[in-house]
C-alpha cells in the first residue's frame, strides 16, 4: 500500500514540474509505467466508487493522447492519493504476479518503439497489457494478439499485406526471405505451437482461449515485434 502511495505521489511531482499540456517522453513513460502498474488494482479496489473511477479511467483513456492536460491529472492524481491514504489501513487488494509468470506481454521498451512507428499498435498492446494483468481475460488477450499480429505483417512488407487473410500472409511469409532464421521460427512457433493465429475472432468459433496458450505465444510474439518496429 505504501507502495503505490509513494509511486503515485513521485508521478504527480513530475507532472507538477511540467508545462501546462505534457509531451516530454520521461513524464509520459512514467505515466505508462503507473498505468501499467496500478490501474487494474485500483480500477478493481474502487469500482464502487463513482468518483474516483471516473477519474482512473480518464487518467487511462487521456494516457494516449499526444499532450496530457496537467490541470487534469493533478486533480484526478490528488483525488486518488486521497482516497488512497483514506484506504491506506483497511484491504486494499494489489493482485500479486507468479514469479513464474511475466508482468507485461509487450515491455515498455518494445511498447515505446511500436508507439513512433504505428498508435494503433502501441494502444492496442496497451490494452493487451492491461487484460494480461487482470489474469483472467484470456481470450481478449488473444484476440487483441491476432489483430496486432497480422497489423505487424501488413506494416513489415506490401507484398505480405496484398495478401488476404492471416494465414495466407503466414504461409507467404514462411516462403520467402522477408524475415530472418531466427523470426521464422518465432512465426513458426505462434502458427503451429499456440491457438492466437486462429480464427478466433469468428462469430461462430469454437475456439476459447487459455492462460497456457497466451504463454506459449509471448515469446515468440516479442521475437516478431521486435523485429518489425
Amino acid at each position: 500500500m505504501d507502495k503505490i502511495i509513494s509511486d503515485t505521489e513521485n508521478l504527480r511531482k513530475q507532472i507538477f514540474k511540467s508545462a501546462k499540456t505534457i509531451s516530454d517522453s520521461k513524464t509520459k513513460g512514467l505515466v505508462e509505467v503507473w498505468l501499467s502498474c496500478y490501474y487494474v488494482a485500483l480500477a478493481d479496489n474502487f469500482k464502487d466508487d463513482e468518483g474516483i473511477k471516473r477519474a482512473i479511467d480518464y487518467l487511462k483513456t487521456s494516457s494516449t493522447n499526444n499532450r496530457l492536460v496537467r490541470k487534469n491529472w493533478l486533480s484526478k492524481l490528488n483525488l486518488i492519493i486521497k482516497e488512497l491514504k483514506e484506504k491506506k489501513y483497511t484491504k486494499f487488494k494489489i493482485r500479486k504476479n507468479n514469479s513464474d509468470t511475466p508482468k507485461y506481454i509487450l515491455q515498455n521498451n518494445l511498447l515505446k518503439k511500436i508507439k513512433r512507428v504505428d498508435k494503433k499498435v502501441y494502444i492496442l498492446g496497451v490494452e493487451l497489457n492491461q487484460n494480461w494483468q487482470i489474469q483472467n481475460c484470456w481470450n481478449s488477450c488473444g484476440i487483441l494478439m491476432r489483430i496486432i499480429l497480422e497489423r505487424a505483417l501488413d506494416k513489415k512488407d506490401n507484398n505480405i499485406k496484398n495478401k488476404s487473410g492471416l494465414k495466407n500472409k503466414i504461409n507467404f511469409c514462411l516462403g520467402s526471405s522477408i524475415f530472418g532464421k531466427s523470426v521464422l521460427e518465432a512465426l513458426k512457433k505462434l502458427d503451429n505451437s499456440t491457438k492466437i493465429t486462429g480464427d478466433i475472432v469468428a462469430h461462430d468459433s469454437n475456439i476459447l482461449l487459455s492462460k497456457n496458450d497466451i504463454e506459449l505465444a509471448i515469446i515468440p510474439f516479442r521475437v516478431l515485434l521486435a523485429d518489425i518496429f
